[in-house]
């Protein structure tokens, strides 16, 4: 994969964002108020950015996403501060 891909996905704060490259997750966007106030703060940050389907390294980040509304010691952050995941 060239360059850097970007999804959108439901949360129960809803709908965020997560861009990843090739070396792994790059961004996590938090919702707008707006789905598409979301996809347009992605664009900004990742202009190259395409929309895609996650692979799976990002997709098991994005399934360790918190469902319900306390998200204190969210997974993910550990996910995007930490080592990258391989995609």
């Amino acid at each position: 994969m060239a360059g850097c891909a970007y999804t959108i996905f439901d949360t129960a704060v809803g709908r965020c964002g997560i861009a990843w490259g090739e070396s792994g997750i790059i961004g996590v966007q938090l919702p707008e108020v707006r789905e598409i106030e979301t996809r347009r703060r992605l664009f900004r940050l990742y202009p190259d950015a395409r929309e895609l389907r996650p692979p799976p390294g990002v997709e098991t980040a994005i399934e360790f996403t918190p469902t319900m509304p306390d998200c204190s010691a969210s997974p993910i952050m550990f996910a995007v501060c930490a080592e990258p995941v391989n995609v």
